[in-house]
């Protein structure tokens, strides 16, 4: 509160000073920038307090209803209503009906304008703050964010994607640009550029969204890279293509973040939960990859199916969901996950006969 009345001083001295004077009194330019400096920084202080106290109370247990977020009334107009009502739902399939006060009052924030809740492009440790958060799918101990632990996943991300953006210029200044102005580029060397070039993608994938456009241009250099050796040497191609193919799986993020890193935000026994927060077109993929890992046979309480390390099967998938739904997760919200799961089985099965 020192810099709040620090700042209410110097307003009011000069306003004092400006009777005494009988005179127009104005600040000059650094005396109002340390006067709006001062204001500021006690606005931040006093967010911070609030964030701490809404940490303090979901710690507690406290939660807010999501009716006490999004009110709708009678008088709206209907497309604002529909609006506040699709909203309404995304909460609903996202938390229950029911909020951790400290997610409910980011979420106020954010409604009021005060910033986003989450990066419009997290990495990897926020990106995995965001799916616990008050995320029934996740235990109860896990569901709680505090405000200190999404600070800290940001300066983490911050830096992983700052040295990451260094690494990836030098590559492009010292390899890709050289090689790729030579007129007669070797096969040998347009493959050894493919390779690192797909390299880094797949590191990418570790980093999250931080470094999106790093990923789009290694992308869009390896497809260039491809055609033209495709181009040169058709009979490489479907070789090419199993590289490629072998290289995608190792972007994917979820994928990615479990495996090749040894600081993984991830732990092994919220793989599931981590999988099933994700869009439906993902789920829908992991389904496809998963079946032939299915074992269809076995009993539901044999041993191998508590193994945190295996892919997650269709028994696997089913119970963490109908145990969410019995704590409050959205019942439609399941289904369609479910249904997503299910969509990715068809499909495998469809492709193997």
């Amino acid at each position: 509160m020192f810099w709040f009345f620090l700042a209410v001083v110097v307003i009011i001295g000069s306003f004092f000073y400006y009777k005494k004077q009988k005179s127009v009194m104005t600040l000059n330019a650094e005396q109002a920038e340390m006067v709006v400096g001062l204001i500021d920084k006690e606005k931040q202080a006093l967010a911070d307090q609030m964030l701490d106290m809404a940490d303090e109370a979901a710690l507690k247990g406290a939660t807010v209803t999501v009716e006490s977020i999004v009110s709708i009334t009678p008088d709206m107009k209907e497309e604002l209503r529909k609006q506040l009502e699709d909203y309404k739902q995304s909460l609903i399939d996202t938390y229950g009906t029911k909020i951790p006060a400290n997610t409910a009052h980011r979420l106020s924030m954010e409604m009021e304008g005060n910033g986003r809740m989450w990066s419009e492009y997290p990495g990897c440790f926020e990106r995995h703050l965001q799916r616990r958060d008050g995320n029934i799918l996740f235990p109860p101990d896990r569901r709680i964010i505090l405000r200190n632990e999404i600070e800290e996943a940001l300066e983490k991300d911050r830096v992983e994607a700052k040295l990451f953006k260094i690494k990836f210029r030098a590559f492009v200044d010292s390899r890709l640009v050289v090689l790729s102005s030579k007129k007669n580029m070797k096969p040998t060397e347009a493959f050894e550029l493919l390779r690192e070039v797909m390299v880094l993608a797949e590191e990418c994938a570790t980093y999250g969204e931080s470094v999106h456009e790093e990923r789009e241009h290694l992308e869009g250099a390896e497809e260039i890279l491809i055609k033209s050796m495709n181009e040169v040497m058709p009979k490489g191609a479907e070789g090419l293509r199993r590289i490629r193919s072998v290289s995608s799986l190792k972007r994917d993020d979820y994928s990615a973040q479990y495996n090749y890193r040894k600081d993984t935000p991830i732990l092994k026994e919220e793989l599931m939960a981590t999988l099933l927060s994700e869009d439906l077109e993902y789920v829908t993929g992991a389904g496809i990859m998963c079946k032939g890992y299915e074992l269809d046979n076995i009993l539901p309480d044999d041993e191998s199916r508590k193994s945190p390390d295996k892919l997650p099967n269709t028994y696997d998938i089913k119970t963490l969901l109908e145990n969410a739904v019995n704590d409050g997760f959205s019942k439609s919200r399941a289904d369609q996950i479910m249904a997503a799961w299910n969509d990715g089985l068809r499909n495998y099965e469809e492709g193997h006969h």
